[in-house]
């Protein structure tokens, strides 16, 4: 049996990560075999510096694969990318990272896993695409691709809302500077941060599909241990009904 796809999406500081680690404890402890993103570093982006020659080549040889294997999704990607106004470089390295990541997800599907466990997937991937500008007027892009990756994945969605307020407040008290929302002034991050929740808003709205493989949306401004207790049964009910 194919392991379940269990992806967070949310705005950076909504807990997504913190919340996804607190669930694969449980989930563990119950017996599920879990794989996460939030305790690997893969697969390595082609822009960055390390990782070597043959690291980059092994990312590119995926980021092509997806594109020969899924090319109905890389090319509405590409098309919903080409629609965020203005297309830069940086919208399309984060579609070449939507791409390899679909690749190395496939890969996983593989793998003798009950759970895929992710706090950045494919839905944060386009919405890491849609940040870098304005959305497209027309829709019919965005739910082209979130068509296609519910065809493919099928992931099981759980949306941590949160105020922008409190999104930004939880990055500023970060250690180390991990987005760039760190590097501006608290009025500008806010009011970044609020533009950006309406895209989510948006994917929500637009995928009203989730309903058939589930979704689930919870308060990021709640306790934490709040949260949990109403993900793992969710999870959980999912495991058990993809099984039968």
């Amino acid at each position: 049996m194919m392991p379940l796809v269990i992806e967070f999406i949310g705005l950076p500081g909504a807990g997504k990560t913190t919340i996804a680690q607190m669930v694969i404890e449980e989930l563990t402890v119950a017996g599920y075999q879990c794989f996460s993103l939030s305790t690997l570093s893969s697969p390595e982006s082609i822009e960055k510096r390390r990782g070597g020659l043959i690291s980059k080549m092994r990312t590119l040889y995926q980021f092509t694969l997806s594109c020969v294997k899924y090319r109905h999704l890389a090319r509405n990607a590409f098309l919903y990318t080409l629609h965020v106004n203005p297309f830069s470089l940086v919208s399309l390295r984060r579609f070449f990272n939507l791409l390899v990541k679909l690749s190395f997800i496939e890969t996983l599907m593989k793998s003798n896993y009950d759970l895929l466990i992710l706090d950045q997937g494919l839905l944060q991937n386009i919405w890491s695409i849609a940040t870098t500008g304005e959305q497209p007027d027309n829709d019919k892009y965005l739910e082209r691709l979130l068509k296609n990756i519910l065809d493919e994945i099928s992931p099981f969605v759980i949306l941590v809302d949160v105020e922008s307020e409190i999104a930004h407040e939880r990055i500023a008290r970060r250690p180390t500077m991990r987005s760039r929302f760190d590097q501006m002034s608290p009025s500008k991050a806010e009011a970044m941060l609020a533009k950006h929740r309406s895209v989510f808003e948006q994917l929500v709205g637009l995928a009203d599909k989730f309903r058939e493989t589930g979704f689930i949306n919870v308060s990021g401004s709640q306790p934490i241990s709040q949260n949990v207790s109403l993900i793992v049964p969710f999870i959980k009910q999912a495991r058990q009904a993809n099984s039968n």
